[in-house]
């Protein structure tokens, strides 16, 4: 939003709010917002439902690297980077396969760019290896799907919520992501061992790095499936505020 919106127009909005407060959901933003004006704040983990499971599983092919995508077929999550990346990393690895997993909605805009992005794909020189599901999936579904994967390639170009979830349960699959050094999504992808790099035209490198990066195995660090565990010490502050 910083980048959008003069810094100055933050905090003099923030001060009309009336809020004594702000909870941030990313250090990055934590940081970046407070240079800015804002109030330093608290800062809340965000955490995936816990039916997503304690246990990272690797149900990968064998015989191929399935780089996955998934989210909606919109510029600012990068999905035509995402294959134009895929492309240039498929002719230096023949053993790359892209699954596109496309979250559909009615409106205009999406259906647009999921015509324009169908055009893409049938237009490549590896669209054999390019594989397209536009199926509405249940959490279970999704996570097999996930599971199935060997590097996810989630390129934002901006992020609409300061820490998109869908970083942190491709991670939670043991799997390194791949993406744009982005505000609110580099400091997780760190954090799980992934690869960022900062220009579109550095992503093919970045994906055949994380070929040569080791799945990883065994639980999933709790602190990613408690939402109770996360607010706990924003309830003990609000606590001893009002004692």
């Amino acid at each position: 939003m910083s980048s959008l919106i003069p810094g100055w127009m933050l905090a003099r909005g923030f001060a009309q709010t009336g809020a004594k407060d702000i909870i941030y959901v990313s250090e990055g933003s934590q940081q970046r917002y407070h240079k800015v004006g804002l109030p330093k704040g608290q800062y809340f983990r965000p955490v995936v439902d816990q039916s997503y499971g304690s246990s990272l599983s690797n149900n990968s092919k064998p015989d191929q690297l399935t780089l996955c995508y998934f989210g909606p077929p919109l510029f600012l999550r990068g999905v035509s980077e995402s294959i134009q990346a895929f492309e240039k990393a498929a002719a230096r690895n023949p053993k790359i396969h892209l699954k596109l997993l496309i979250r559909l909605r009615k409106e205009t805009e999406y259906q647009q760019r999921y015509r324009k992005l169908l055009e893409q794909v049938k237009s490549s020189s590896y669209s054999e290896r390019i594989h397209i599901d536009d199926r509405y999936m249940t959490p279970a579904e999704l996570k097999a799907e996930l599971d199935q994967s060997d590097i996810f390639l989630l390129p934002f170009k901006i992020t609409v919520s300061d820490s998109p979830l869908v970083i942190i349960e491709s991670a939670l699959t043991g799997k390194p992501v791949v993406s744009l050094d982005t505000p609110g999504v580099t400091e997780f992808v760190n954090e799980f061992g992934g690869v960022t790099c900062n220009q579109v035209d550095q992503l093919s490198d970045a994906i055949l790095e994380a070929c040569n990066k080791q799945t990883k195995s065994g639980k999933i660090d709790t602190k990613w499936l408690s939402w109770s565990a996360s607010v706990n010490h924003l309830m003990d502050g609000l606590l001893s505020e009002n004692s």
